[in-house]
């Protein structure tokens, strides 16, 4: 059964080619020639963030770096080590670590865990009537996990070759509506890659860029704007959601390596394997991720 890189199979050729790969030093050695789409082992430890090995994890930290590389060299080819590389070419590079951190941080089951603690300060803010104004300060991971947490549709972001680029900010902010209800507005707001890359100071001429961000199954109206009400109740299920989670439930390490062995879900349901959701399983007495 093909592993979870095989999705990155076209990204993963390109940056073999980037890299030059197959002249490396590391390939020389007999260590790295190519990334594999099998390899992936994850390791899910109570009280800490999963963790991650295999080409996967290898291919997002050279991405990682090259990304950083092309914010900071204004010469295009030598931020690409000599090749020539369109903006549809970052992007697809940038999908990697992207895709890195969804298997990581934003599956359903996952995700509401991991962002536990800051839906918990998230719902105090806004139920906060003295607070005018919060900043909570973390990493791109934190924007993963709270938005698979909440619900998010999946998206792209205009004029940026990453799903969380660097300095992002998910901006939440209450509305009074001329019909008295109070409103939510969330907001991805970034810096585009130009500006990144050019670093001309942001003002009202030039502002970062502002992307409305959508949750499933929450109505919004003409101006895109969510009830308070509902958006507190998202919160609120997905926090209980977290408080649900069977105690019993334990450290494991899932890999690529899967057996016909029957897949049973955290309420203890046998599920058809084939059709199941991306979220964690019982699997072999042990738990798995899908």
């Amino acid at each position: 059964m093909a592993g979870i890189g095989e999705a990155m199979r076209t990204q993963y050729a390109l940056l073999e080619d980037v890299l030059d790969l197959e002249q490396s030093a590391a390939c020389q050695q007999g260590d790295t020639c190519s990334f594999k789409t099998d390899d992936s082992v994850i390791t899910l430890t109570l009280g800490k963030e999963p963790s991650l090995k295999g080409s996967l994890s290898l291919a997002c930290k050279a991405v990682d770096a090259l990304v950083l590389q092309y914010y900071e060299e204004p010469d295009n080819r030598k931020a690409a080590f000599g090749h020539d590389l369109s903006l549809q070419d970052w992007h697809t590079l940038s999908t990697i670590k992207d895709y890195y951190g969804d298997v990581l941080f934003t599956s359903s089951t996952l995700s509401v865990n991991l962002a536990h603690p800051l839906l918990k300060e998230i719902l105090a803010e806004l139920k906060n009537e003295q607070r005018r104004f919060s900043f909570l300060c973390g990493h791109d991971s934190n924007l993963g996990s709270v938005l698979g947490a909440l619900g998010w549709d999946e998206y792209t972001l205009p004029s940026s070759i990453e799903k969380t680029p660097i300095g992002a900010k998910l901006v939440i902010e209450k509305w009074l509506g001329s019909d008295e209800h109070e409103y939510v507005a969330m907001n991805m707001v970034y810096q585009s890659t130009d500006q990144m890359r050019l670093m001309p100071l942001l003002s009202l001429q030039n502002p970062p860029v502002v992307y409305g961000m959508q949750l499933k199954g929450l109505d919004a109206n003409d101006d895109g704007l969510y009830r308070l009400t509902d958006f507190e109740q998202r919160l609120t299920e997905r926090i209980e959601a977290n408080d649900a989670t069977p105690s019993s439930i334990r450290s494991t390490t899932y890999s690529d390596t899967r057996s016909s062995a029957a897949v049973y879900n955290l309420r203890g349901q046998q599920v058809d394997k084939h059709t199941q959701n991306a979220g964690i399983y019982i699997k072999n007495g042990r738990k798995t991720m899908r």
